[in-house]
């Protein structure tokens, strides 16, 4: 695809590992996805979104294409739906040549263009509707002005038109031939179907000039004449199907991200239609600061704006972060509040907050205590789990990553559990990475984890029922 509203930057394969499917679950946010996006292809095309990695500057493209679509949803819907024939177009196209000779190939492949530029003005025309502010739907229009204006397309365009006779005796040809020192044909060219101006920047793929001169096929035998078009046919027919592929290549898969924000305008409406908070975060080179932030999975829980308690929220340019307190607290859903603020950032997308300043993570891996599923008799079970979660975190790629562990280590003993935490976190800090640490062990508090700052909020400064 040449063309993307989702990416300013192609990105990068060595900006490190992507957020894993845990965060998505851990968080919940696979549950709260399917509360207000109902189509499960839709669905899952977001959540793979929201496990790339991010650049700073897609996000914040991404935040342009969102604010000018929910300013003007009936853009949205009709690009959509306009982009979605598109490759339905295409699909037809492939499906109808396959089954067909080489002519009526080439004159289905030059309808396929002759659509596909139709398709380009049409979409033209949808976008001057609308005072746009967005980088990305702005290089769309202006791209789409530009092709309107360029000769080389009007000419594909006359060319694509030629071809729309029912066989090819119905056109008067014009031939160049190449032939062998024993008189072999070697090659053969269409010179001419219709008259082409010299100008042509077309004219070379249609036209191959020769030093052996020009040929009446009335001199040759009608066998000699039909492999001589029909190779002529053949070279035409390529140079349209080479054509007709580039020119879908440039909007490939603008169906599947134009998906991508009427999910994330459904996101934005399902909660206004609540009267909830939500903004566009400012994406800040480090820290985390927000201001009101609340769980969303609460309103899929039947909970209404007064029964749904906000927050405030800060991690410093170099702290990490410990929560701690009693159960029942509020730690596990101001911890997903805090988690899903971060990736859905990171993804261009709206926070559930009053107030956002937020950077750009490449990455967020969680592990969640798993007791809510687990017994008392499954303790050895549970411990063996968090430890290969906790393996598959570390033994890999951190550096500017953030790391969310809710109740890790809670089935050990309080001096066992605090000693193997310590080390993960230490060494989760030496690859560069940021961590949030939701625990009851007290024992934490005396032996600090690193040697940088490390914050400590206590579960009652939460505001809570």
């Amino acid at each position: 695809m040449k063309f993307s509203l989702l990416n300013r930057k192609t990105y990068d394969t060595e900006r490190g590992r992507t957020t894993e499917s845990n965060a998505i679950y851990d968080l919940l946010i696979d549950k709260l996805v399917g509360a207000f996006e109902p189509n499960y292809d839709r669905s899952e095309n977001f959540l793979h979104l929201l496990r790339e990695p991010p650049h700073p500057e897609n996000i914040l493209y991404r935040q342009g294409v969102l604010k000018d679509f929910l300013n003007n949803p009936q853009l949205m819907d009709d690009l959509r739906e306009s982009f979605k024939s598109y490759d339905d177009m295409r699909r037809d196209w492939q499906e109808l040549r396959s089954a067909m000779g080489t002519y009526s190939s080439l004159k289905t492949t030059a309808e396929f263009i002759s659509n596909t530029l139709s398709h380009f003005s049409a979409v033209r025309e949808l976008t001057e509707r609308y005072e746009l502010q967005s980088e990305g739907l702005n290089a769309l229009k202006a791209w789409l002005l530009e092709t309107s204006n360029d000769s080389a397309i009007r000419e594909l365009s006359e060319i694509c038109a030629l071809w729309t006779r029912d066989n090819i005796a119905d056109y008067e040809w014009q031939l160049n031939a190449r032939l062998s020192e024993t008189l072999r044909l070697d090659s053969v060219s269409v010179s001419s179907v219709a008259e082409l101006t010299e100008t042509s920047l077309l004219k070379r793929i249609f036209t191959k000039k020769t030093d052996y001169g020009a040929f009446d096929l009335g001199e040759f035998h009608s066998g000699e004449a039909h492999t001589m078009l029909s190779g002529a046919i053949d070279e035409v027919y390529f140079a349209l199907t080479t054509i007709a592929g580039a020119l879908y290549e440039i909007f490939r898969g603008l169906s599947a991200e134009l998906d991508f924000y009427v999910t994330a305008s459904n996101f934005t409406e399902y909660l206004r239609k609540r009267d909830m908070a939500v903004v566009f975060p400012d994406i800040v080179s480090s820290g985390i600061k927000i201001t009101e932030v609340y769980d969303p999975l609460l309103i899929t829980e039947g909970l209404s704006k007064e029964q749904i308690v906000s927050n405030d929220f800060k991690l410093g340019e170099t702290s990490n972060l410990i929560i701690r307190g009693e159960n029942a607290a509020g730690k596990t859903s101001f911890l997903r509040a805090v988690g899903i603020s971060v990736i859905f950032a990171s993804a261009g997308l709206p926070v559930c907050a009053g107030s956002a300043n937020i950077a750009c993570f490449r990455a967020v891996f969680t592990q969640f205590s798993k007791a809510e599923t687990l017994s008392a008799l499954d303790e050895a079970g549970r411990f063996e789990q968090e430890v290969r979660e906790l393996s598959g975190i570390v033994h890999g790629e951190l550096a500017n990553s953030l790391i969310i562990l809710n109740e890790t280590f809670q089935s050990t003993s309080y001096s066992e559990a605090s000693s193997a935490i310590v080390k993960i976190l230490q060494r989760i800090e030496r690859a560069g990475a940021r961590w949030i640490f939701v625990t009851h062990l007290s024992p934490l508090l005396n032996a600090p984890p690193s040697s940088s700052s490390v914050a400590v909020m206590e579960s009652y400064s939460l505001r809570s029922e």
